[in-house]
């Protein structure tokens, strides 16, 4: 599997969406073997599928608990690879499902969907694997929703 270690893409950066940070990607990197730099971004990227598609069954189903050890799952796949904006957002999900405060999960619940596609592009386009891009729509069909 190929690496693209020059990947660019819109909105990176402080308050978009991902938020991904190529200096924590670039210290990975550097860290290790790029065999083993490869298999953990795509660790990361079906950590962050699975999450998504697992927070948005939890919340169609209104299940708070399962809701926040999804978001605890995904929050510490973001941290890893320097999602911030993701990782931030997902601890605020799970504390929101931990106080069952159902208000303030409606308006977070409905950032996910995008935050999460955009992630999934930025390890994409980390990695040079376009082709594997997993949609809004793709995530709504794993999780019952669509």
């Amino acid at each position: 599997m190929r690496v693209n270690q020059s990947a660019t893409w819109p909105g990176n950066g402080p308050g978009t969406v991902p938020d991904l940070v190529p200096a924590r990607l670039d210290d990975l990197r550097r860290s290790m073997s790029a065999e083993r730099f490869s298999r953990l971004l795509v660790s990361g990227r079906q950590s962050v599928a699975e999450g998504a598609a697992s927070l948005a069954l939890a919340w169609h189903q209104r299940d708070l608990p399962r809701l926040a050890s999804w978001s605890h799952r995904l929050c510490s796949a973001a941290g890893t690879a320097g999602m911030e904006a993701l990782q931030r957002h997902t601890a605020e999900v799970e504390q929101a499902a931990r106080l069952g405060d159902v208000d303030r999960l409606v308006s977070l619940m409905l950032e996910i969907e995008p935050m999460t596609a955009a992630a999934i592009a930025a390890l994409d386009a980390w990695q040079g694997t376009s082709d594997t891009i997993v949609t809004t729509a793709e995530v709504r069909v794993c999780s019952g929703i669509g």
